[in-house]
Order: structure tokens, then sequence, then C-alpha cells
């Protein structure tokens, strides 16, 4: 087995466009940079979405604030489904709740990316944020973390918190 290219001492097992022949896990951590974006060994950073703090079931539902933030996001997915044919499933979903929680929450750049099914319920639900919940971004926060949760519960890998939501916004 080949050494490491960049300390020599330990065994190189990975492959790096950045330095020749192979280089060891420390030292592939360690120099790791703008360059290894897209590599194998290079993740972005994961996000807890479990962690973060969400509305009770009691709490949406019996709230006269929280319960119309709700359905105003629950309705717009909705919609957007029903423009697109009926073709989101709900791991599509639950990319979209996150990709508004990475925008509203963590202050992501506005750049979505292409291969996002969701891409335009998504522009949709910050259009209607923007629009009509001049809300506190903690409350959306916990509301758009409940919405996530619920679609996890629900969840069967196909379209079951999609049907489930849908007889509610017909």
């Amino acid at each position: 087995m080949a050494k490491c290219s960049i300390c020599n001492a330990r065994k190189g097992k990975r492959p790096c466009e950045l330095f020749p022949d192979v280089v060891c896990s420390s030292c592939c951590g360690e120099k790791r940079d703008a360059q290894c974006i897209g590599c194998e060994y290079c993740s972005e950073e994961r996000r807890e979405y479990d962690r973060l703090e969400r509305c009770s079931y009691n709490e949406l539902a019996n709230s006269d604030h929280l319960t119309p933030m709700a359905q105003l996001i629950e309705e717009t997915i909705q919609d957007y489904d029903g423009e697109t044919g009926k073709a989101l499933k709900d791991h599509n979903v639950i990319e979209i709740i996150e990709k508004a929680i990475d925008h509203f929450w963590f202050n992501d750049s506005d750049t979505l990316p292409e291969n996002l099914v969701g891409v335009g319920s998504l522009k949709m639900i910050r259009n209607i944020v923007n629009e009509n919940l001049h809300e506190n971004s903690s409350e959306l926060l916990r509301v758009l973390s409940a919405i996530r949760w619920n679609v996890l519960k629900r969840t069967n890998g196909n379209r079951n918190y999609i049907e489930s939501t849908a007889q509610y916004f017909q």
C-alpha cells in the first residue's frame, strides 16, 4: 500500500486531485479547501433538522397565530403539486421544507439547486412568507420544523403526507 503523498507517515487510500498519488484520511481532512467541493470525501455540513425547535401538534392546531401560517405553507405545497401534475413525493416536500429552513433560519443564499424537484414550490413559499407572513424567524422555524416532522411521521416513501393533507385544501 502506498504512503500518503503529503505526510509520508500513514497509508494513503484516498485519490486526490490536489496532490499526486493518494492521501491518508487525516491529511485529506486537514488540507481540504474550496477545490474539494464535489469530492466524495468532502461532504457538506450536515444540519440536524430533527434537533430544531418545533411547534407541538396541540400548539399548532390550537393557535390562532401559528395555524394560518402552517396552512398557508402547506397550501402552497399542495398548489405546486397540482401544477406539476401530482409529481411531488413526500421526500420532495421534506427537501423543500429543509431548503426553506436553510433560507429563512440559516440565511443561506438565494441560489437554488436546479435539480430540486420542488424549486418552484420553494420560490412560492419564499414569496408568501415575504408578502404575508411578517413573522419573527423563530416562529417560522418552529412551524416549518413541525411541518417537516409531520411529513416524516406520515411518509411511506410515496405520497402519504401529500395525499393526507390534500383533503384540507380542495
